[in-house]
């Protein structure tokens, strides 16, 4: 069940020197693929040790539900979550709707 995630990550290892050697020679402009390449890595390293300790979060001592909060708690801080977040995405929506195009290159004098 785990062979995808060492796979995925070798890949993504792989596509890393790849993309720096054509970054170096200058065949490519795509500065940001490594970076997203080597997050990859990061999350299917996460994937994986998740994976292997699952339901423990203290190895043999208290599983993922023992370490939950209470039901009505966490019911509570989901119903907040689902007001409040699409307040938070709108306004973030509405703020770059606003600013959209207001920017301009800068110029030192010219």
């Amino acid at each position: 069940m785990l062979s995808p995630l060492p796979l995925l990550t070798a890949a993504a290892f792989g596509g890393i020197l790849l993309w720096v050697k054509k970054l170096q020679q200058g065949k490519s402009k795509r500065e940001w693929v490594p970076f997203v390449l080597a997050v990859w890595i990061f999350v299917f390293a996460f994937a994986g040790l998740a994976y292997s300790l699952f339901p423990y979060l203290v190895v043999e001592r208290m599983t993922l539900w023992q370490a939950a909060a209470a039901r009505e708690s966490l019911m509570f801080v989901f119903v907040g979550t689902c007001i409040v977040l699409p307040l938070i995405i709108g306004y973030t929506v509405f703020s770059y709707r606003v600013f959209w195009g207001k920017a301009r290159s800068l110029s030192y004098g010219e």
